[in-house]
C-alpha cells in the first residue's frame, strides 16, 4: 500500500507462524512517505507452502532479493523487520546487505540475549497469569490447530504489554482473530530454538545504515 512513487520499504512481521496483519495499523501511517510492501514470509500467511527444510532465517533472508527483483525494485529498497522479521532482516544485512537501510524492532543478534525471558516471567504478576503464559509457551511445540494457536497467542499477549488493556491491546486482540496463522510453522520453529539467530560476531560487516528500535518495557528483546 502507499504511493507507488515512494521509496520501497519491505515490512517483515514477527512470529513464527504469524502474518503481516500483526504490523497493521501501526505502520500504515508510513505510507504517507514510503511505498509499503507488507510481506508474508516463507510459508507464512498468504504465501505458498514450502518445504519445512527451508523454514530458516537464512532462507527467508535469501527470499528478499528475488522478491525485490520480482517487484521491480531495482532502484533500491529498505527493510523493516519486527521480532522474527527483525532476525530475518539482520540475517539479510550480514549475509547480503543489498538493502539501502535496515530498521530492526524487537531484535537481538544472538540467542544469548534472550536468556532473560525466564527471569522476566518470574517477576510477572499475578501468579495465575504468569502460570497461563508459561503454559502457553510449553504448548508451542505441540499446537496443531489454528484455533489452538489463536488461544495460545491470547494467553501470551499480556506478557508483551507493559500494562494489559487499553486500545493497543484490544487492537492486537482483533489482529489475532484476523491473521492467517500457521501452527505447523510455530511447531517447527519452537522445536528449533525459534530460528536461533547467531550473527553477533558478524555485525561489523554491515555497511548500510541500521536503526535499532527497542521498547523500554520489552520483556523479550530487552534494551
Amino acid at each position: 500500500m502507499g504511493p507507488r512513487s515512494g521509496y520501497p520499504l519491505l515490512l517483515l512481521h514477527g512470529g513464527p507462524g504469524l502474518d503481516h496483519v500483526q504490523l497493521r495499523p501501526w505502520l500504515d501511517p508510513l505510507a504517507e512517505r514510503f511505498r509499503l510492501i507488507y510481506v508474508d514470509q516463507r510459508a507464512h500467511g498468504r504465501s505458498d507452502p514450502a518445504d519445512p527444510e527451508t523454514w530458516t532465517l537464512d532462507r527467508m533472508a535469501r527470499d528478499l532479493d528475488p522478491l525485490a527483483e520480482a517487484l521491480g525494485l531495482g532502484g533500491g529498497f529498505a527493510i523493516l523487520g519486527h521480532s522474527l522479521g527483525a532476525f530475518v532482516a539482520l540475517q539479510h544485512a550480514v549475509d547480503r546487505g543489498t538493502a539501502t537501510h535496515y530498521v530492526l524492532s524487537g531484535c537481538v543478534p544472538s540467542s544469548r540475549w534472550l536468556n532473560g525471558i525466564e527471569r522476566e516471567l518470574r517477576r510477572y504478576d499475578p501468579p495465575d497469569l504468569r502460570a497461563r503464559i508459561a503454559a502457553s509457551w510449553d504448548r508451542e511445540t505441540e499446537v496443531d490447530t489454528v484455533e489452538g494457536f489463536r488461544q495460545l497467542l491470547r494467553d501470551q499477549l499480556p506478557f508483551h504489554f507493559s500494562s494489559p488493556g487499553g486500545e493497543g491491546y484490544e487492537i492486537t486482540l482483533d489482529n489475532i482473530e484476523a491473521m492467517r496463522l500457521g501452527p505447523e510453522v510455530l511447531r517447527h520453529f519452537a522445536a528449533g530454538d525459534h530460528g536461533a539467530v547467531e550473527v553477533e560476531d558478524r555485525l561489523g560487516a554491515v555497511e548500510a545504515p541500521v536503526l535499532v528500535v527497542a521498547g523500554d518495557h520489552d520483556r523479550v528483546a530487552a534494551p
